[in-house]
C-alpha cells in the first residue's frame, strides 16, 4: 500500500474513554474520523516496519468503517483494546472491505464524569478571566479542561490536581466554551454535565475594562449596599452585567452620585461613569 491513501471512520456514543490500536505500514496516510466527519487523528506512516497507533474511542457501542480513497490496496488491520487482546483483525485487499467492518461495546468501568459544571467571568489578581468549577464525587487521577472559541473545536489547555474542583482562565476579551473531564490512568471521561443536565460545556463572556480616560473614584468596593462615586464634571453613570446587559442607568447633576446595590445579586458589574472630559469603567463586586 506504499504511497495510497486509506481511511477509518470511527462513530462512537459518549460515556469515558478506553484505548484500542490499528496496525499500519510505511507509505500510508490514515484519518480517523468520527460520526460528524470531522478528523481527529490522522497519522502517516514513514518506518519500515508496521506501526501501531492508540487513540481513544468513547464508552459504549461504536462501529468501525471503512472509507476508502483508494480500493486497491493490501494492507492490514487489528484492533485492540487497551488489555492488547485482540477484537478484530483483518489482511489482504482493500476491496473486500465496504462499510462497517467492526461493530463492538466499548467498556471502561468507573470512568464518571464531573458534575455540576459552572463557569463565571471574573477579575481575579489583577487578571480578567473565566472561572470554572465543577463537582466530583471520587478522586480521579487528574482533571483536564478544554476550551474553544467557536463552541466546535476544543483544545486541553490544562491538567488539575484531583482535589481541586476550580480552574481559572486568564484570557482576554471574547466568548469562550470550556469543558472539564475526569481522567484516571488510560481511561478519560466524557464532558462534566452542567448543573441542570442539559448540556456538557460552559459558555463564558469575558468583557475586561478598557484604560479610563478620566479620573474616577468608587467606594466603598466590594460592596453590598450603597456605593460612592466621585468624578468631576460627571453626567451619567450606567451599570452592566459581564455579558453586556444594562442593569441601571442614573443621570448625575453634579460630582458625586450614589447607586444603592443592596438588590443586586453577588458578582461583578461594571460601571460606566460619563462626564464632559471622558468615560471611565470601573469593575463593582457585590458580595
Amino acid at each position: 500500500p506504499y504511497g495510497d491513501d486509506a481511511k477509518a471512520a470511527i462513530g462512537a456514543g459518549y460515556d469515558a474513554l478506553d484505548n484500542v490500536s490499528i496496525d499500519f505500514y510505511p507509505g500510508e496516510v490514515h484519518a480517523l474520523i468520527g460520526e460528524n466527519g470531522a478528523v481527529f487523528r490522522e497519522v502517516t506512516m514513514t518506518n519500515s516496519t508496521p506501526l501501531s497507533e492508540k487513540f481513544q474511542i468513547a464508552e459504549g457501542a461504536f462501529s468501525m468503517k471503512w472509507c476508502p480513497v483508494n480500493e486497491n490496496v493490501t494492507l492490514s488491520i487489528s484492533l485492540k483494546n487497551s488489555a492488547n487482546q485482540q477484537v478484530y483483525n483483518f489482511s489482504g485487499n482493500s476491496s473486500q472491505l465496504s462499510g462497517t467492518i467492526y461493530s463492538g461495546t466499548n467498556d471502561c468501568d468507573g470512568c464518571t464524569p464531573p458534575t455540576n459544571l459552572v463557569g463565571e467571568y471574573v477579575y481575579q489578581n489583577g487578571e480578567d478571566g473565566a472561572l470554572l468549577s465543577w463537582d466530583c464525587d471520587y478522586e480521579p487521577s487528574n482533571f483536564k479542561v478544554y476550551r474553544s472559541e467557536d463552541g466546535d473545536e476544543f483544545v486541553e489547555i490544562a491538567k488539575i490536581d484531583n482535589t481541586s474542583h476550580e480552574y481559572f482562565d486568564a484570557v482576554g476579551n471574547g466568548t469562550y466554551y470550556y469543558k472539564v473531564t475526569a481522567y484516571s490512568s488510560a481511561c478519560e471521561s466524557t464532558p462534566a454535565s452542567v448543573p441542570d443536565g442539559q448540556a456538557d460545556f460552559v459558555v463564558v463572556e469575558v468583557l475586561a475594562v478598557s484604560e479610563n480616560s478620566i479620573d474616577a473614584h468608587i467606594y466603598p468596593n466590594p460592596t453590598d449596599g450603597m456605593v460612592n462615586i466621585l468624578a468631576q464634571e460627571m453626567s451619567l453613570v450606567r451599570v452592566f452585567n459581564t455579558v453586556g446587559q444594562k442593569i441601571l442607568e442614573v443621570k448625575a447633576e453634579d460630582n458625586r452620585c450614589t447607586i444603592d446595590f443592596k438588590n443586586f445579586n453577588n458578582g461583578i458589574y461594571l460601571v460606566e461613569i460619563q462626564s464632559s472630559k471622558g468615560v471611565s469603567v470601573q469593575k463593582v463586586t457585590v458580595k
